[in-house]
């Protein structure tokens, strides 16, 4: 009888000492970098639908096929801050890239809680043709939500086609302080997340 209650213990200790790792906490998920949830932006409009879907499920992998270096259309995409936050963020801004684009949106995404949802909304939108090359500008006054401030100004935005694979990425996005308004604009979001 009390060699099946040793060998009862052996077992029982085998099992826990080869199973430590189950009780380890594991570190964080860093932000969505998995399933994309966009669908390919075949459209300018289906473009600007994924930027607000990228900001609402955090999703990085999505928000970087937003951009025209990674779009593979052969130019670099080009940020233009608001004056106020070019003169506030100029090391910043000066020397802006996608690589810029996608540091700050991780650390931005980074700061919320999980069961926060990033909220970025547009008015007063319109898709205009521009240029020679089937470009679409796109301009709307917008408002970005990532608790506990709101950002807001207008944005004129230069959507590219890629006649490779027949998605529209960001080319240059120029950033406007809303007439009349002092609040904070997206620039000064880009600036704050990039310190």
């Amino acid at each position: 009888m009390r060699s099946n209650y040793f060998v009862a213990a052996c077992v029982l200790l085998a099992l826990t000492v080869g199973s430590c790792d189950l009780l380890k906490t594991r570190d964080p998920q860093p932000p969505n970098q998995g399933n994309t949830a966009n669908p390919p932006a075949t459209l300018p409009q289906i473009l600007i639908s994924n930027l607000q879907s990228c900001f609402a499920n955090k999703n990085v992998n999505d928000y970087e096929k937003l951009f025209a270096d990674v779009g593979g259309v052969g130019r670099p995409f080009v940020f233009v801050p608001t004056q106020a936050a070019a003169g506030n963020y100029a090391a910043i801004f000066s020397q802006w890239t996608t690589e810029s684009e996608l540091n700050y949106f991780r650390r931005a995404i980074g700061s919320v809680s999980a069961s926060f949802i990033p909220e970025v909304s547009f008015t007063n939108d319109l898709y205009t043709p521009y240029g020679a090359n089937d470009s679409s500008l796109y301009t709307a006054d917008y408002s970005v939500f990532l608790s506990p401030k709101t950002y807001s100004g207008h944005a004129r935005i230069l959507l590219l086609p890629n006649k490779n694979n027949g998605t529209w990425v960001v080319l240059r996005w120029e950033d406007y302080q809303s007439a009349n308004s002092s609040a904070l604009t997206w620039s000064d979001l880009k600036g704050q997340f990039s310190q």
